[in-house]
């Protein structure tokens, strides 16, 4: 391990039925899918429960409801009748749900999902493959098991749990955490950081008010720059860390 302070600088078809046929790809049969309710006074939370499919969440100042898009996506047409999306109200939050019958998943069925939802609402979202990107709400609580994510301006406080792909975080109001497998991370412009451990993939830190924390990386590059308080790395792992413009204390284990 190296630590040195541096400055870093296919052809589409429409059937009668609706259905979009793609010639040549697995997706070959495609069905719109919509979801809506209204937003009501007390509403603390909108929880997304997403399966396999690309997720977007757009928050919306001033919405008036939860709105949710879905492409259902499959291999046999016959397929598309096991994919549905649902709202309900649950208490003082809004749900919505990707419901996609087993036998359907295993044949490579998806439901690719956007949303728009009061900006100030937080977001819980859990999301099993897919690419996933999250833009303008209050907070955001995330579980990822596959995909790239990306999240922008962000409220609030921000928390992912992510197996794999790359994670990407601009403008984050609150505090960040996350717990990562793999893939690279990239956090510019956040209130905190604090990285719980990551496997294997660089980080890259950047713009930070406050404190900075990695408590256990596997592999992978570490490179950190100005950050207005303290950086702290208890098990830097098998790669390099460059750091420059850090304000507070500077410990590296």
């Amino acid at each position: 391990m190296k630590v040195a302070p541096a400055l870093l600088a296919a052809p589409i078809l429409l059937l009668a039925s609706g259905c979009i046929v793609i010639e040549g790809s697995v997706c070959r049969h495609r069905e719109p899918r919509e979801a809506v309710l209204p937003a009501f006074s007390g509403l603390r939370s909108i929880e997304v429960r997403a399966l396999a499919g690309s997720l977007s969440i757009a928050g919306e100042a001033g919405a008036a409801e939860v709105r949710a898009d879905g492409v259902a996506c499959a291999r046999r047409r016959r397929d598309l009748e096991s994919i549905a999306l649902e709202a309900r109200r649950e208490g003082d939050r809004i749900v919505v749900e990707a419901v996609i019958q087993q036998a359907a998943r295993r044949r490579g069925s998806r439901l690719d999902l956007s949303i728009t939802v009061p900006a100030d609402v937080e977001l819980v979202v859990s999301d099993t493959s897919g690419d996933v990107e999250i833009a303008g709400v209050a907070a955001v609580t995330l579980d990822d098991r596959s995909g790239d994510v990306l999240l922008e301006r962000i409220a609030g406080d921000v928390t992912v749990t992510d197996r794999s792909g790359d994670v990407e975080a601009y403008d984050i109001g609150g505090a960040f955490r996350i717990e990562d497998g793999s893939g690279d991370i990239v956090v510019r412009g956040a209130a905190a950081v604090t990285v719980v451990s990551d496997g294997a993939g660089g980080i890259e830190i950047h713009d930070v008010a406050g404190d900075v924390t990695i408590l256990d990386d596997g592999s992978g590059d570490i490179a950190v720059t100005a950050i207005g308080g303290d950086l702290r790395i208890d098990d830097a792992g098998s790669g390099d860390v460059d750091y420059a413009d850090v304000r507070g204390r500077i410990q590296i284990r």
